[in-house]
């Protein structure tokens, strides 16, 4: 999706450009996790704007708002595209948009497990 274009299609939904950043990762198939590490935000904080956008756009889901944030971005895409037609001769202008380039996620330690014993058993 491009950025410009998505914003603009997710601000006639009501929601801030903050919130709009946040659907657009979404949209994207993000984790929070991965959202707040390409936002510079914590991942409470994306929960908590992604609690805003279910109430703005009246979902109850990730996947509901990922698939109404891509309908109003192809509503908007379809209209933006409808460009008057070219000039005699001229050939018309095609726009591809690219995929964004994924940002790689913040590798965590994992956490040991106790699974029991002292550890000072004999093998």
């Amino acid at each position: 999706m491009n950025k410009a274009v998505a914003i603009s299609a997710f601000k006639r939904l009501g929601l801030t450009p903050r919130e709009a950043d946040v659907l657009l990762w979404i949209a994207r198939g993000q984790s929070n996790v991965e959202i707040g590490f390409s936002l510079h935000i914590s991942p409470r904080t994306v929960k908590k704007h992604l609690e805003h956008i279910y109430r703005k756009m009246r979902v109850k889901s990730r996947l509901a708002a990922s698939v109404c944030a891509t309908a109003a971005w192809e509503a908007r895409t379809a209209s933006a595209l409808k460009s008057p037609p070219p000039e005699p001769g001229g050939r018309p202008v095609v726009r591809r948009l690219a995929p964004h380039p994924a940002k790689a996620p913040p590798q965590f330690p994992r956490k040991q497990r106790f699974h029991g014993g002292t550890g000072l058993e004999e093998s």
